[in-house]
């Protein structure tokens, strides 16, 4: 689904919360430090 974030492309929502302008690094990141995420 489109999320609006062309702009700071490549970017992802987690828990409702955008994050853009990312490297693979700071995906992992993410992942590893916010744990479980909300469906939906």
């Amino acid at each position: 689904a489109c999320i609006g974030c062309c702009g700071l492309a490549p970017c992802i929502m987690v828990n409702k919360e955008v994050h853009g302008r990312l490297t693979p690094k700071e995906i992992g990141d993410i992942f590893t430090t916010r744990g479980e995420c909300d469906a939906g």
